[in-house]
This record gives C-alpha cells, structure tokens and sequence, in this order.
C-alpha cells in the first residue's frame, strides 16, 4: 500500500493552467466563426499574433523569453514534487496508518488519564515526537509527572508509532 499523501502543490498552478487554455480555446472557435462569416464582429486574436510576428528580437523580448522558460520549470517542479507526508505507519504485519492528529489525540487522552494529571494544556505531535504541557495540583511533582506521563502515553502509543515524547509540568503557583 502506498503511503497517504496530501495532494501535491501544483493544483492550484495546473488549474490556472487549465482555465486558460479552456480560455483560449473558446476565444479560438470565437476567433475561426468572425473569420467564417458565421458571427459578426471583429477579430480579436488575429491583430495580436500579427502583431507579434512584427517584433524584432530586442532586450524585451530576450528577457519574456528567459521569464517564460523559467516559469516553465518552476511549474515543472512543482508539478513532479509529491505532496507531503500526512500519516505514520504503525509497525506490524497489517497497514495500519495514523495521522498527526490520531497520535495528538491519543497523547492527550493518555495524559489526562494520568494520576496527578489535572489539565492538559497542549498537546501536539509532529514527525519528530509528541510534546505535552499538563497542570498538575500537586506541589514538586514535577520529576515523577513527567516520568508517568512519558511512560503512559508511550504505552498508549505503542503499537501506532514510537516517537519521541516531551512533557512540560506546570505546577501550582507558591
């Protein structure tokens, strides 16, 4: 199984790309009905490629050029770069996935059921590891909170993913 993606960059250039071609194609049937008869009006389309067919190679020209050849291959970049990663791969046998947001969330679970644990008040996960920030009642448990949180949501997590948990312990104010 392929791992989930979020949908590549080039969307939003590729359908700009597409509304005007879609564009100039209807600007181009516009332009061959005035010059069969079959609609009135005047061209639109022929004075302006004429009209570039008349321009001498100068600076100008030189430099659309080099600004058109490097659009092109930034839209070429951008178009074969594959989206982002959005899920984590659970180790086992089965393909099992779990996004950013799953793992925050068992996190979060798993701290608040913690003993001593009154409050969590942050909880976010990235590719590197799941950091927590939990309030506790309790006075100098600072060392021991952070162990049991560590080792809970560690716990919760196994089997989904195995990263790197931080934990911050407000205590109360003295």
């Amino acid at each position: 199984m392929r791992t989930p993606r979020r949908r590549p960059v080039a969307i939003w250039p590729a359908l700009l790309l597409a509304a005007g071609l879609v564009t100039l194609g209807v600007l181009s049937v516009r332009e061959l009905l005035v010059m069969q008869g079959w609609l009135e009006g005047s061209p639109w389309l022929t004075p302006v490629l004429t009209g570039s067919l008349t321009l001498a190679p100068d600076t100008r020209t030189l430099a659309l050029g080099v600004a058109a050849v490097l659009l092109g291959l930034v839209l070429l970049v951008i178009g074969l770069r594959p989206g982002a990663r959005t899920h984590r791969r659970a180790p086992g046998e089965v393909d099992v996935w779990a996004s950013q947001d799953a793992l925050t969330h068992l996190a979060r679970e798993a701290a608040e059921r913690t003993h001593g644990v009154s409050a969590v008040e942050r909880a976010a996960s990235s590719r590197s590891g799941v950091r927590l920030t939990v309030r506790t009642p309790m006075e100098d448990a600072r060392d021991h909170l952070t162990t049991e949180v560590t080792r809970s949501v560690e716990q919760r997590l196994e089997g989904v993913a195995a990263p790197r948990v931080a934990v911050t312990v407000k205590e109360p104010a003295r």
